[in-house]
């Protein structure tokens, strides 16, 4: 039997990544006094006296919401509850209870795990408030007062729970985990790579460098094993605040994983951003494969020069394997060597799960492809796109605004077109995509609005989502 999981559930805003970070002893949930930050389900490895356990972070649940995001969260919620060992409902003891407290704790009720109640943002010492005696009212049992941010309360909390918990021995975990960095320069085909391993469109792809701005994970079950990739930026030279988020996502994501993969052109030179990698793959001492790609545009005997130049600057690689991303070619012999890296421990994504990206995201991402296929030079590259709108519809038809940012009017008039051609052609060709996605009708509406210089810009570049957490 693997470790014992505890689920941490509630309303949006009550603190939970706050707890979450306080319980795990690191920052790994983003917290911020907004409504929803957290989306889905985020795992930290948890000890208290001779226990250990893995506690999960959750998006906040909303349990009559329509909008589609807001569902996905609350599926998420659901798929931890049902996962879980213990489950800790956490309420604000500033807002007191709420309806939406007394719905979700009907929720845990009914799901007949073991619940105990957090009453959050006690920060003070002594006697517990008056206020606290109100949340019996939600039936859940004697309430727990803590301090997420200070951390009073959360020694008898911790031990409350493990004493609920099953004993774990070591060692017996049924499942295994592999956490892959997938790196590389920018349009060497670490996207293509990604969704050919995954066996579906994860991250978008064109022949531009630097498609890929964000972390994406693609997850892939087989048997008893289950492989998360992390797609990452190229590494390049940075000349914007959006390119330093960029370069620090692939330099931040080989401190998560397993292994990385070097994927390098077949070119017998090591060049500065593959050595910039290999420096860094050594400073983590993490273990190393060397992903020769685009082996369908050389021939054999090309190859033996790129592989003694790659050994000549570090022999520490533990397998150098020959691969095509965009015809499969090598990559039965990739995943094999993989397996080696294997962790015993529960999955992290259910079944059927294929990336953590919320279903928002995808769509954005996908309208800006198509600006990257449909538009030339730099103006592609200047662009950002924001989901304003994200609902369904009785019908199951989807409704998605959203709004495309550009630098310069100049290029605003561009990407419209005469007579509206060319957003409209941009917004035909995403809008299939997201219907395939989806699998269901989408009814897309798109804008374009002027932000000057917004990737030099580091509100611009964080209001886009892209944050250094």
């Amino acid at each position: 039997m693997g470790k014992p999981i505890v689920a941490i559930v509630g309303r949006p805003n009550v603190g939970k990544s706050t707890l979450f970070n306080k319980l795990v002893g690191q920052r790994l949930a983003i917290v911020e006094d907004t409504p929803g930050v957290t989306r889905d389900r985020l795992y930290g490895n948890c000890e208290w006296q001779d226990h250990r356990f893995l506690l999960i972070d959750t998006g906040g649940i909303e349990p009559k919401a329509d909008d589609v995001l807001l569902r996905h969260m609350r599926g998420q919620a659901q798929l931890a509850i049902d996962t879980a060992d213990a489950i800790l409902f956490v309420t604000d003891i500033r807002s007191g209870v709420t309806a939406q407290d007394q719905d979700i704790a009907a929720m845990l009720m009914r799901s007949g795990k073991p619940v105990f109640l957090v009453v959050n943002k006690v920060d003070g010492v002594g006697e517990p408030p008056m206020e606290l005696y109100d949340f019996y009212s939600l039936g859940i049992g004697e309430p727990y007062p803590v301090s997420s941010v200070h951390g009073h309360g959360t020694g008898d909390l911790l031990e409350a729970v493990c004493a609920c918990l099953p004993e774990n021995e070591d060692g017996e975990d049924e499942d295994e985990r592999i956490g892959v960095a997938v790196i590389g320069r920018p349009n060497v085909g670490k996207s293509t790579l990604t969704n050919a391993l995954v066996g579906e469109k994860i991250a978008i792809v064109t022949n531009k460098p630097q498609t890929t701005r964000s972390r994406i994970c693609a997850i892939l079950n087989r048997g008893e094993s289950q492989f998360v990739f992390v797609d990452t930026p190229g590494l390049h030279r940075a000349r914007t605040r959006l390119g330093d988020y960029m370069v620090k996502v692939v330099t931040s994501s080989l401190s998560d994983v397993d292994c990385a993969l070097l994927l390098v052109e077949p070119i017998p030179h090591v060049g500065g951003p593959e050595q910039a990698l290999i420096d860094r793959i050594r400073e983590e001492e993490i273990p190393c494969i060397l992903c020769v790609n685009k082996i369908d545009t050389v021939e054999p005997a090309e190859l033996l020069p790129v592989i003694a130049a790659y050994n000549e600057v570090w022999d520490g690689f533990d397998a150098i394997i020959p691969i095509s991303a965009h015809k499969g070619g090598g990559l039965d012999d990739l995943m094999h060597e993989l397996q080696k890296y294997a962790q015993e421990g529960p999955q992290l994504f259910p079944d059927g799960e294929t990336t953590d990206q919320p279903e928002r995201q995808v769509m954005g991402e996908l309208l800006r492809e198509k600006l990257l296929l449909c538009l030339d030079k730099e103006i592609p590259h200047g662009t950002a796109v924001e989901i304003t709108k994200f609902s369904e519809r009785d019908s199951g038809v989807v409704d998605v605004d959203a709004t495309i940012y550009c630098e310069k009017a100049s290029h605003k008039g561009i990407i419209i077109g005469k007579q509206g051609a060319m957003l409209k052609k941009i917004s035909s060709l995403a809008r299939a995509d997201m219907e395939k996605f989806m699998g269901t009708k989408v009814y897309l509406q798109t804008w374009v609005k002027v932000k000057e210089n917004w990737r030099d810009n580091l509100n611009y570049v964080r209001s886009m989502g892209y944050r250094d957490e």
